[in-house]
């Protein structure tokens, strides 16, 4: 399991770490993207949410969206 502060979280290291097989936690800014600004507006514990990929990154890797989960 990596564990990573705020600053490290980028579609393209996310991706790398699954691709290897690693779990992965990572501390993210509360306004770095709306999926998350949403998640800290709400009472939720946590979420399962979708980013789209950039289309670069999407051709890149080979996928369309990047599932994960937020949690408090």
């Amino acid at each position: 399991m990596l564990l990573a502060d705020r600053g490290y979280p980028g579609y393209e290291l996310m991706l790398n770490l699954l691709d290897k097989g690693v779990e992965f936690c990572f501390r993210m800014n509360e306004n770095w993207w709306k999926a998350i600004k949403s998640f800290n507006n709400s009472t939720d514990e946590d979420a399962l949410v979708e980013f789209e990929l950039p289309k670069k990154v999407g051709e890149q890797y080979g996928k369309e969206i990047l599932p994960v989960r937020l949690i408090r």
